[in-house]
């Protein structure tokens, strides 16, 4: 279940991709992983940021245009 265009509503416990163009030396080949934990922004209750764990065991801070969500927690 994949989401495109317009920024998605994440939460912890999705599972999310990370779009195509962001690039970081330590992000994996299958840009997949899960969301750890999230920020809000400072003038809303709207999540803004969120850290997303990765299989190799990184973490990265992505802000959510970036993020696609695969499965969202049940």
């Amino acid at each position: 279940m994949g989401i495109s265009g317009g920024l998605v509503s994440v939460k912890v416990g999705d599972l999310v991709r990370i779009k195509e163009g962001v690039d970081d030396p330590d992000l994996p080949p299958s840009r997949i992983g899960l969301i750890s934990e999230t920020t809000f922004s400072r003038d809303t209750t709207d999540v803004d940021m969120a850290i997303v764990l990765f299989a190799n065991g990184v973490a990265l801070r992505f802000h959510k245009y970036f993020l696609e969500i695969i499965e969202e927690k049940r």
